[in-house]
């Protein structure tokens, strides 16, 4: 009855187990943002207070900000539609203040953080779907001669909130 119990035990261990791993394998991409930053993983979240991600569509202006917090950066991304409709569309970064932009702030403790402004890249909404948006995003910033490189940066179907920026 001792080997019965110890199998059984086991066992659940192992279904258990199983049960876990699997819930870690397999994460959503939906409501997905990511990125490297210098070749390091970016994902927003764990910062208090704050909005991990926050995407906004201003329809008066043509304005669509996106911004992704977390404890240590800010990704943000600024975009004008000059035809004020969101739609799948590509934007090629240059340097300067211009529309459009990607920033990188990057967080010293909680009263610095420097900025860093985008001086090549691309921008690009993939698709929209009600208001879910997906996109892909690249730039190269540059602060007093230090240069950050932001890769791989994708966002799907992230909600955006429609109102003034």
């Amino acid at each position: 009855m001792i080997l019965k119990t110890n199998t059984m035990k086991h066992l659940l261990y192992i279904i258990l187990l199983f049960i876990v791993l699997s819930c870690e394998l397999i994460k959503p991409i939906n409501n997905e943002f990511y990125c490297k930053i210098d070749g390091k993983k970016f994902v927003p979240g764990n910062c208090d207070p704050c909005i991990p991600i926050n995407i906004t569509w201003d329809e008066k202006s043509g304005d669509l900000s996106i911004i992704a917090s977390s404890k240590s950066a800010n990704i943000i991304i600024f975009m004008k539609f000059d035809d004020k409709i969101l739609q799948p569309r590509k934007f090629i970064l240059t340097s300067g203040i211009s529309n459009p932009k990607g920033i990188y702030t990057k967080k010293i403790d909680y009263k610095t953080s420097i900025d860093s402004y985008s001086e090549t890249g691309s921008i690009e909404i993939t698709k929209k779907s009600g208001y879910l948006i997906s996109g892909k995003f690249d730039f190269t910033t540059n602060k007093n001669g230090v240069t950050y490189k932001i890769t791989n940066g994708v966002f799907n179907d992230t909600p955006y909130f429609p109102g003034t920026l």
